[in-house]
């Protein structure tokens, strides 16, 4: 019970926290949650391996430090959407809770998820040292593959969220699901 008790005293202050400093707490937790997602994906990754690659395998350092440093590209751009831009695109006195999710929903399934995976998806393959065109080479094989993905997960995730949450929360729900949703973004970019 003491552990239950201190887990949500934790959770409270981190709540209260993202109120009063959305964009700090946005944007630190995306870069700590994209860099847990590629070492989880690392990690996965090794386990496939036979016992003398598993032997020689190191942490990919350089992998991690990229996905990082997206999560700070993506936390700031989150804050922007989720707490600035899509609470006034929606907001209407005279609507529902419903018709306020599903407008919310919509917006972001069709217009902020495919602009955030094409920036992932050519910004870390930037960040690895790759050129122009190979960023460019990298959102044509993967972005159609991430994006029905994305389809098939993050409406639900979506719908309680948006519905359930107040606005300054809802960034902290998505990114507490980006831990998984960031290895399998971390598999995509290195296959």
């Amino acid at each position: 019970m003491l552990i239950y008790s201190k887990c949500m005293a934790g959770i409270y202050r981190y709540a209260n926290y993202t109120e009063k400093n959305p964009l700090k707490s946005t944007v630190i937790s995306s870069s700590l949650i994209m860099s847990c997602g590629d070492y989880i994906m690392q990690k996965f990754e090794k386990s496939q391996l036979t016992i003398v690659d598993k032997i020689k395998w190191k942490l990919d350092t350089l992998r991690l430090k990229n996905m990082a440093i997206y999560g700070l590209i993506s936390g700031t751009i989150s804050y922007c959407w989720y707490i600035r831009l899509l609470p006034k695109l929606v907001y209407s006195k005279t609507q529902t809770k419903i018709m306020e999710t599903g407008k919310k929903l919509i917006l972001d399934q069709f217009a902020f998820t495919p602009i955030y995976y094409l920036m992932f998806l050519y910004s870390v393959t930037r960040l690895d040292g790759k050129n122009h065109s190979d960023g460019k080479d990298k959102i044509y094989k993967d972005f159609y593959r991430c994006f029905i993905m994305d389809l098939k997960v993050w409406p639900i995730l979506q719908t309680l969220n948006f519905y359930f949450l107040p606005n300054h929360l809802q960034v902290v729900f998505i990114t507490s699901e980006m831990v998984f949703w960031s290895a399998y973004l971390s598999h995509v970019k290195n296959t």
